[in-house]
């Protein structure tokens, strides 16, 4: 999808993309909730269950961390001024307040996307 020069990614990959920031506020639920969490543990073995609990869960937490931190740096990246505007539209497909132009707005977005694709290896 090329809206700019420099900021061109493959369709798929947009979209792709696209998904992975929409699922930004799930993950941040969940990775909050990981490091809420406390498991008391009595010394008893139980069950056939998973042998460390606690390195699976700081395994997850840091995966969860790489991909909300991927997403906040690229967001401090867009001017303040359109910040929220783009990522309320990318999340919960607000439109856009009229303050700036449309062309201006699909910049930012574009940049957010490319950005976030970048860290994450997507493209």
């Amino acid at each position: 999808m090329a809206w700019r020069s420099g900021y061109e990614l493959p369709k798929e990959v947009y979209m792709h993309t696209l998904w992975f920031i929409r699922d930004y506020p799930r993950m941040k639920e969940e990775y909050l909730d990981i490091i809420g969490k406390a498991h008391p543990m009595d010394g008893q073995p139980r069950g056939t269950g998973v042998g460390d609990p606690t390195g699976q869960m700081a395994v997850k937490a840091a995966e969860l961390s790489e991909r909300i931190g991927a997403i906040e740096v690229a967001l401090a990246e867009i001017p303040q001024e359109y910040r929220q505007g783009v990522f309320d539209n990318i999340l919960y497909r607000i439109p856009y307040s009229d303050y700036a132009t449309r062309n201006t707005w699909k910049t930012w977005r574009h940049r957010f996307v490319f950005t976030v694709a970048k860290m994450m290896n997507f493209y």
